[in-house]
């Protein structure tokens, strides 16, 4: 058995988010094509939108993609306003 660690950053999907993403024709040609840059994942019982960051993370590293990820949702979800808006970051390990 392999074990993986990866670690998450990105956003809480709640019902605004999740309204605007849905109304979105970018995000949702991008996920028709395969083209989307960001992941959607379930954790704790909660949808969270981001990415999977690289095994050596630091800390100016981590600001640049949560940067990243803001931008990329800003572009999907234009009117969306993400400031009020924290990141969440959290490991995950995966069994193979």
């Amino acid at each position: 058995m392999t074990i993986q660690i990866k670690i998450f950053i990105g956003y809480s999907i709640d019902k605004p988010m999740r309204l605007h993403l849905e109304k979105s024709t970018a995000w949702k040609e991008d996920k028709v094509t395969n083209q989307l840059l960001l992941t959607e994942i379930r954790f704790h019982e909660k949808d969270y939108i981001g990415i999977y960051l690289p095994n050596c993370a630091d800390t100016p590293l981590i600001e640049e993609k949560e940067k990243e990820i803001r931008t990329l949702l800003q572009h999907y979800c234009p009117k969306l306003i993400l400031a009020k808006q924290n990141a969440f970051i959290f490991p995950q390990i995966f069994l193979g």
